[in-house]
């Protein structure tokens, strides 16, 4: 069938429950499982999982902006690909020089 003009093909729009969040909601609820569980969030960092450390760093800090700037959208691919990693080394210079 196809679309009618003006007409959504999805009038209800994205389906806005998130089962798996609502259960960890309610598990979290409990203080002692979410102690438990922020405590063996830490224990995993501090033995050098990075993905546990990064969740932590992201949830206190936020997850940093990431933009990309393409003054030249005309490049060729090749061209493209120089000038995306020279902006990726910009960034990298002014990480090192907060830092």
């Amino acid at each position: 069938m196809p679309f009618q003009k003006g007409q959504s093909g999805n009038p209800g729009g994205r389906d806005k429950r998130k089962p798996i969040s609502d259960m960890y909601r309610r598990i979290m609820a409990d203080e002692r499982r979410l102690r438990r569980f922020c405590m063996a969030q830490y224990r995993a960092a501090i033995k050098g999982d990075s993905v546990a450390a990064k969740d932590i760093t992201d949830r206190l800090e936020g997850k940093p902006l990431q933009t990309m700037d393409f003054r030249d959208v005309t490049l060729e691919p090749d061209e493209r690909k120089s000038a995306v990693l020279d902006i990726l080394r910009e960034g990298a210079q002014r990480i090192e020089k907060v830092q």
